[in-house]
C-alpha cells in the first residue's frame, strides 16, 4: 500500500453505515487527492488485526468507521487524531433480554457499539 491511498475493508452489506461510511471516504479521498480502495471481506477470512465492521488504513493509521469525510480529511491532516485500535475500551459484558425490530433507536444502539461509544458520524449524516 501507498501513502497515496486510502484502504477500506468493510464486511459487506453487514453494517447499514457502510454504504454511506464508503460515500464518505471517496468524498474525503477525493478531496485529499488520494485513490480510494475498498475491500468487502464478507466472503474471505482476513488475518488483518481488524476490530469494527469497517476500517480505514491509511499509511500506519487506522480509523475505526463509520467517520464523515470532514473528519477523515481533518485526522489525514493532522488536525485531529484517534486512538490506536489497541486503546479501545473494554464494554461490560451484558445480556439480551429482548430482540427488537429496526428502527431509528435500536440502529443508534446498534451504531454505538460499532464507534465504540463515540457516535462518529452520526449526526453528521443524520443516519440516527
Amino acid at each position: 500500500m501507498s501513502c497515496k491511498e486510502i484502504r477500506a475493508y468493510c464486511f459487506g452489506d453487514q453494517c447499514p453505515w457502510n454504504s454511506v461510511a464508503l460515500e464518505q471516504a471517496r468524498k474525503a479521498a477525493d478531496s485529499l487527492g488520494l485513490n480510494f480502495v475498498k475491500f468487502d471481506l464478507s466472503g474471505t477470512i482476513s488475518d488483518l488485526p481488524l476490530f469494527f465492521p469497517f476500517t480505514l488504513i491509511y499509511s500506519d493509521l487506522k480509523i475505526a468507521g463509520p467517520v464523515s469525510s470532514d473528519f477523515i480529511v481533518d485526522v489525514l491532516e493532522g488536525r485531529k487524531t484517534v486512538r490506536p485500535f489497541g486503546d479501545a475500551k473494554r464494554r461490560p459484558a451484558k445480556n439480551c433480554d429482548r430482540i427488537e425490530t429496526l428502527s431509528r433507536e435500536s440502529l443508534r444502539d446498534a451504531c454505538l457499539v460499532c464507534t465504540n461509544g463515540t457516535g462518529n458520524g452520526s449526526e453528521k449524516n443524520r443516519l440516527v
